[in-house]
């Protein structure tokens, strides 16, 4: 065993939430996330992830096209919209710590402002960032946002994420005026002008929201 059991509940964690009574089942070395070299075998729409338990039987899960436009195990646990309380705490605080999968399997952390359009999180960077390039990889983030009052707030977000490169001058701007806490967001660059610029953004579709402390208890019970 290559992780102890502690390591891989919290790494499936980050995924799908564990209920007693959950059967997990062991992949061949090298697959997934952590091959190296990497090769794009990560699920995509079509696929059908069958697993087999001896005195149990078959149960197999096809990968579907959300209404994001992101693709999902449709058995996946834990869907559903952030709260109110969860979508208030998102807009009143611009800043968070992003994280990613490097190749090795590590966490890689960056700060990064980001704007919300309903459940799906938006970040303005440059393509050539690892953070873009990890995504494109894994297809995977996760941030953590804190406030900056006491008693000092905190939730973890994740989810399916993706690096868009059209319709973004909106989202950009709405970013950039969380940035500078202007009045009004700056008018809008075209595409091709950001793409000259190299910037795109990154989208997080959150099905995983975890309020860590100091958030209303109906929401730290609420499954996201």
């Amino acid at each position: 065993m290559i992780y102890n059991c502690f390591e891989q509940v919290a790494h499936v964690s980050e995924a799908f939430p564990l209920e007693p009574g959950d059967v997990a089942t062991g992949t061949p070395g090298g697959v997934g996330a952590l091959r190296q070299p990497f090769l794009d075998g990560l699920l995509k729409v079509g696929d059908v992830v069958t697993i087999w338990g001896q005195g149990i039987g078959t149960l197999g899960n096809a990968v579907s096209m959300s209404p994001t436009g992101t693709s999902r195990l449709r058995s996946t646990r834990g869907m559903g919209a952030l709260t109110h309380e969860l979508r208030e705490f998102l807009d009143s605080n611009p800043v968070c710590v992003l994280a990613t999968l490097a190749p090795d399997g590590k966490a890689r952390q960056s700060l990064v402002h980001y704007s919300r359009e309903g459940d799906r999180l938006l970040i303005s960077t440059l393509d050539d960032r690892f953070k873009a390039r990890d995504n494109r990889r894994t297809r995977w983030a996760s941030l953590c946002v804190m406030g900056h009052q006491p008693p000092y707030p905190s939730a973890t977000f994740s989810g399916p994420a993706e690096i868009l490169t059209e319709n973004i001058g909106a989202p950009t701007a709405a970013i950039a005026q969380r940035i500078t806490r202007a009045a009004e967001p700056p008018d809008p660059l075209s595409d091709r002008a950001l793409a000259e610029a190299g910037r795109v953004i990154l989208a997080i579709d959150v099905d995983r929201g975890t309020p860590a402390n100091y958030i209303p208890e109906a929401t730290r019970q609420a499954q996201i």
